[in-house]
């Protein structure tokens, strides 16, 4: 009977073990549930990572040494910041973008945003559009981002495949699916009906420093 007692004792003693390891080894960073339409990525203390990704659900990595980013493989959007550029003409403009997007599964790519283990994906976006819209805006005429719909919607199908094609979004993973422009400046100058004949220069003269004082609130070209 004593036996039974002792090996009952035994066997509840073990199963305590198990589960507080099992829940250490859950807290210290050794399982990470990956949910689905996303991937893990195993960083280590190194440095280094992981040439292949996880999959979804329960996945292991070696604790204290090893962590498991989540990154999510569906589409998300990013709305910039006021971005601004000059034309081909050196006329100032800029633009606030939404740029619907997807990640690849690529663990190099997405190991390129890690800083120390701590994700900047969102601030190395947000750079890479900046750089990339000046780009654009430099092979671009300013009378094409005049505040009419034909006009944005012809700018963003032109922006979506010259953001398509940048090598440097593609280094990080990204691949742009749709952009759409939410807000657009340009020279108040040129805040005109697209059908004017009058020439930029001659409009300055007429409207004068002080209608052009009231054009620019608000105006993020005119800083």
């Amino acid at each position: 009977m004593s036996i039974l007692k002792h090996w009952r004792a035994a066997l509840v003693l073990s199963t305590v073990v198990a589960l507080a390891g099992g829940y250490g080894y859950w807290r210290t960073g050794g399982v990470t549930l990956v949910p689905k339409n996303s991937v893990g990525l195993i960083l280590s203390l190194d440095r280094s990572h992981s040439e292949s990704l996880t999959g979804s659900g329960p996945q292991a990595a070696i604790p204290f040494w090893q962590t498991i980013k989540v990154v999510s493989t569906a589409e998300q959007t990013h709305k910039t910041q006021v971005l601004k550029a000059k034309t081909v003409e050196n006329l100032p403009v800029a633009v606030v973008m939404e740029v619907k997007f997807k990640r690849q599964a690529d663990a190099a790519k997405l190991a390129k945003v890690y800083l120390n283990g701590e994700d900047k994906f969102a601030l190395v976006l947000e750079g890479t559009l900046e750089l990339e819209f000046k780009e654009f805006a430099g092979g671009t005429s300013s009378l094409q981002y005049l505040p009419q719909d034909v006009l944005r919607q012809a700018m963003e199908t032109q922006l979506l495949k010259h953001l398509q094609a940048s090598q440097e979004l593609n280094s990080i993973g990204v691949d742009v699916v749709e952009v759409r422009l939410n807000k657009q400046w340009l020279d108040p100058a040129l805040q005109v009906p697209a059908d004017t004949t009058v020439k930029a220069a001659e409009i300055l003269k007429i409207i004068g420093e002080k209608a052009r004082s009231e054009a620019c609130k608000e105006n993020p070209t005119c800083s």
